[in-house]
């Protein structure tokens, strides 16, 4: 390629970034609507987090810019706040994506319902979402293996694992949206059937250590079959007698000799 070909891309490009702006129906000077700053849609970030944190514990949160180019090693802080608190959290982005777990240790005695909202580096409001926080959890406990009847976990209680719950072979464990599973030190799941974790966008499913804030083991699975949707895995594989590899740590999530599948 020659000398003029490249000077020819190169103005090519420099025209398309200064005109991008009103191409996407956004003039530069002026980005305000009665005087408060407005973000354009191409600009907007999205928030994935549980509608329900437990009180005393993390939140754990993803944000990402769904028109990022990955290409572009770009980095930038986001600020949570509410009402409440203000600037109680942050997440770091690179690349046009960042997760976080946000302590809410301040969130207890009256405080049930958080309207939080997610602020850029010029304090402009960027996304928003709700959380609910429980103060006085039911809590259904289960261990050994599971019968028949124990096959459907949802967001009616809190999931509770203090040692080691397996997943018989031809069974299928169904999650609903919104589960939390709090585990105890080193506890595990064994899956010798199936798992079938329905999370949403709205309200995915968290596997997260108990009130001993101690971390758990790991999901084992022993066979194929098993899907995650929109779940999130905290403060998991804590049990140095179960690690492996060049880390020598306890993976969260282990597989033997199966194929098991995450979206998103």
């Amino acid at each position: 390629m020659n000398k003029s070909h490249i000077n020819l891309y190169s103005l090519i490009a420099f025209i398309t970034l200064m005109c991008l702006p009103q191409i996407m129906g956004c003039s530069s000077s002026d980005n305000t609507v009665g005087g408060v700053p407005v973000i354009p849609y191409y600009l907007a970030f999205e928030v994935i987090s549980p509608q329900v944190v437990l009180s005393g514990h993390c939140l754990p949160v993803v944000i990402y810019q769904p028109n990022t180019n990955p290409r572009i090693d770009q980095k930038q802080a986001l600020t949570l706040s509410c009402p409440e608190r203000t600037g109680f959290g942050s997440v770091k982005l690179k690349r046009g994506m960042g997760s976080q777990l946000i302590d809410m240790n301040w969130a207890l005695g009256d405080v049930t319902e958080l309207s939080v909202n997610v602020h850029n580096e010029l304090g402009v409001t960027v996304s928003e979402f709700q959380v609910r926080v429980i103060t006085d959890p039911v809590n259904r406990e289960l261990s050994g293996v599971l019968s028949p009847t124990e096959m459907v976990w949802d967001s009616t209680a809190i999931i509770q694992i203090s040692d080691e719950v397996t997943i018989p072979a031809g069974n299928e464990l169904t999650i609903q949206p919104g589960t939390i599973i709090e585990l105890s030190e080193n506890a595990r799941v064994i899956v010798e059937g199936r798992v079938s974790c329905k999370g949403t966008r709205e309200n995915p499913v968290v596997f997260s250590s108990d009130y001993s804030g101690l971390p758990w083991g790991e999901i084992d699975h022993r066979s194929s079959g098993s899907e995650y949707r929109y779940t999130f895995f905290t403060n998991g594989g804590g049990d140095g007698s179960r690690s492996f590899g060049h880390s020598q740590s306890q993976p969260v999530l282990r597989g033997t000799g199966c194929e098991v599948s995450f979206d998103h």
